[in-house]
């Protein structure tokens, strides 16, 4: 027989497996808008410009490049920018 203790830490882990789970198809739906915005600067592009067109947080943008590169969708190039002799760090697809 569970007690009421046993039953509210069951609820509670429930809730934050839910939660997790809610947390990731967020990142993947965010990493798909992301790949569909990339094929269009087949250089590669910064992620500050990605996260302003993409309408993403500093978090969005991270937790989505993150499982983008985790899964090689994703590499990092640098990117010429006007003002920078070298460019910038930036992403393509891969």
């Amino acid at each position: 027989m569970q007690t009421a203790a046993d039953s509210k830490r069951e609820a509670a882990q429930r809730g934050e497996q839910a939660k997790a789970e809610r947390k990731q198809g967020k990142v993947k739906r965010d990493a798909e808008k992301l790949v569909e915005i990339m094929r269009q600067y087949p250089a590669g592009e910064t992620k500050n410009v990605l996260k302003t067109i993409a309408g993403f947080n500093g978090a969005r943008i991270d937790a989505a490049l993150h499982l983008l590169v985790e899964r090689g969708k994703v590499v990092e190039t640098m990117v010429k920018k006007s003002k920078k002799r070298n460019g910038v760090l930036g992403y393509r697809l891969a």
